[in-house]
C-alpha cells in the first residue's frame, strides 16, 4: 500500500470505521500531526520508533545534552533540521500556486508508466505529409 492508503486506514481505525462529525475529524488530525512532530523530536535524541539516517545523522543529539539545552536552543536545533529537510526537498517538490501546499514530485512527473508525449513538430510534419 502507499502512504495515502496507510493514512486512510489509520483514520478509519481511529474512528472505528464509522462516520463522525467534522469537528472530531479535525481533532483527530491535530492529534496525528502532533504525534508526528513528537516522533521527530524523539528521533533527534535517538528514542522512539524512528531514527535519523544518512545525511540527517548530523542532527542527532545525545539525550543528556538535549536535556541541558534551553527551549530556545532546542527550537533552534529543530529549525536547522527543518531547513535542511526543506533544502533537500526543494529540488524534488512542487508548490501549489497559492503557496499553501507542498508535495514531493515523482520522477515520472505524474505520468503513467511508459507514457510519452508526441512532440509538436511530429504532428505538423505528419499533417504536411498528408497534404501531398
Amino acid at each position: 500500500t502507499n502512504n495515502v492508503e496507510c493514512g486512510n486506514h489509520m483514520l478509519k481505525v481511529a474512528f472505528e470505521w464509522k462516520p463522525r462529525p467534522l469537528g472530531e475529524l479535525v481533532e483527530l488530525l491535530f492529534g496525528v500531526v502532533k504525534q508526528q512532530y513528537q516522533d521527530v523530536h524523539r528521533s533527534i535524541v535517538g528514542e522512539g520508533n524512528y531514527q535519523l539516517v544518512g545525511s540527517y545523522r548530523k542532527f542527532r543529539v545525545a539525550r543528556h545534552v538535549w536535556l541541558e539545552m534551553t527551549d530556545d536552543q532546542r527550537d533552534s536545533h529543530y529549525s536547522k533540521l527543518q531547513k535542511f529537510v526543506d533544502v533537500k526537498r526543494s529540488s524534488t517538490s512542487v508548490v501549489s500556486t497559492n503557496k499553501k501546499l507542498k508535495t514531493i514530485m515523482k520522477k515520472s512527473g505524474g505520468k503513467k508508466p511508459n507514457q510519452r508525449r508526441k512532440g509538436r513538430c511530429i504532428s505538423k510534419i505528419t499533417n504536411l505529409n498528408n497534404m501531398n
